[in-house]
């Protein structure tokens, strides 16, 4: 850290006062916070990402900050630059925001964070990078959906004779999920997907990619969005698709709460029909069973919120396929 501070120092021109890590994740991330001896406050922070990942991620937040969207705003190096390297891995230097995280208990606060999200996707589009920045946008879902059916299939075949109540309970409903993603498999096949995110980028929206109540923060009675690391260019239903999922963990799905989240999201950001037929497509692909499956989160839920989940998610997919057919 010793080092780190007298890099920092000779990068940004002040002294570091104080600095107190955060976060400190070998090889994954590096978070601290710096106060240095005028009183300033920053955050630090290292994802120990490839210099043109990070070069992506720093304007894309540059970008937005310019078109009005609240963030952490990185703090540019004495000599311009948005990062600067130590023991060769880009750090970059953000204004330190403080408040609270997002609450998302009622379907208020549901929403406000949907208004929040479409706010930031119309704001997206039309972003001009300079010529250096390589432009970064999500694996064809095609592609993705056929390895997420793959994986769903695998789980099936190799905890078929298990004994896990747990797992048992899963195989119960897996084989209804894994028809659903066919199904979706065979509506995006025949969309106009491929037409969508062949156009220029600058005609897309980005996607933040863990779109979550503690990566929103309330600050000055304004929502500001911190952790940009896994932002692309790529479909709105994938930042709606995560907030809806974190909000029915412990609450109910309905179609009135769906028809609510998309009236919302369409005030602030309207979508061709084709765009939302793609949209509802994506919403009903059951990729929180995959997920859930993949990272194994199944192991850390009990049994009661393992049911709660999977009987939200077949609700959900019931919903979607009203408007899918």
């Amino acid at each position: 850290m010793k080092q780190l501070r007298h890099t920092l120092e000779n990068h940004y021109g002040f002294q570091v006062k104080r600095a107190n890590v955060i976060k400190d994740n070998s090889g994954s991330s590096f978070v601290a916070r710096i106060k240095t001896s005028d009183g300033q406050k920053f955050a630090l922070k290292t994802l120990y990402l490839t210099e043109k990942r990070q070069k992506f991620i720093v304007y894309t937040e540059k970008l937005l900050q310019q078109k009005g969207v609240e963030l952490a705003k990185p703090v540019p190096t004495q000599d311009g630059r948005l990062y600067f390297f130590h023991d060769g891995s880009p750090y970059v230097l953000y204004n330190w925001t403080s408040g609270n995280s997002h609450p998302l208990k009622k379907e208020k606060h549901l929403l406000n964070m949907i208004k929040t999200v479409a706010r930031f996707h119309k704001k997206s589009k039309g972003l001009k990078y300079p010529d250096d920045v390589t432009l970064y946008s999500h694996l064809d879902w095609k592609q993705e959906y056929r390895q997420r059916i793959h994986n769903m299939q695998n789980w099936r075949h190799y905890y078929e004779q298990t004994t896990d109540p747990k797992k048992q309970y899963i195989l119960q409903h897996l084989s209804y999920f894994i028809k659903v993603a066919e199904k979706a498999y065979q509506y995006l096949l025949k969309s106009d997907y491929d037409d969508i995110v062949s156009q220029p980028f600058n005609e897309q929206t980005l996607v933040h990619g863990d779109y979550h109540q503690n990566n929103v923060m309330r600050h000055n009675k304004k929502n500001v969005l911190f952790d940009f690391e896994d932002v692309r260019y790529d479909l709105p239903s994938r930042d709606i698709q995560r907030i809806l999922s974190m909000y029915t963990r412990t609450n109910p799905f309905s179609q009135k709460l769906f028809n609510n989240v998309i009236r919302t999201y369409e005030k602030k950001h309207p979508l061709t029909l084709n765009m939302k037929h793609i949209i509802y497509i994506d919403l009903y692909f059951p990729h929180i069973i995959e997920h859930m499956l993949r990272k194994k989160k199944y192991l850390k839920a009990d049994m009661k919120r393992m049911k709660h989940i999977i009987k939200q998610e077949r609700k959900k997919a019931k919903c979607l396929e009203k408007y899918l057919t």
